[in-house]
């Protein structure tokens, strides 16, 4: 018997997918990446709505804690839409606020004070 093809989702949609000869593998497989992608979304959803309420992300603490959320939040979703089979499709919708959230990232890292000194004091 060659694979079984099984729809992706749950809507009833005519796409479908190659699985295992195991349905149990490509059903557990599924079931992992619908509870990576809620996780997903709730993250991102939750330093959406709590970005507000923890000072309005200003602070270093609260705005690391967001960012770090919504990079958690991406990646998630980017692995489950990767465990679905779906296509990743990177564009400029996509790598444009990866770049726009790594630049405070790297902005909110703390430069000791003996390197300060040595590129200021050493021109």
């Amino acid at each position: 018997m060659g694979p079984e093809l099984v729809p992706t989702d749950d809507s009833g949609a005519r796409s479908t997918r190659e699985c295992s000869s195991s349905r149990n593998r490509c059903s557990r497989r599924s079931g992992v990446a619908r509870i990576v992608r809620t996780v997903g979304l709730a993250l991102l959803v939750g330093a959406i709505v709590g970005a507000p309420l923890a000072a309005g992300g200003v602070h270093r603490a609260t705005m690391i804690c967001l960012m770090i959320a919504v990079a958690a939040g991406v990646a998630a979703l980017t692995w489950s839409a990767a465990a679905r089979g779906d296509p990743l499709r990177i564009g400029v919708p996509i790598v444009l606020p990866l770049i726009l959230l790594l630049i405070p990232i790297a902005q909110s890292i703390p430069i000791p004070s003996g390197l300060i000194n040595h590129l200021v004091y050493s021109v």
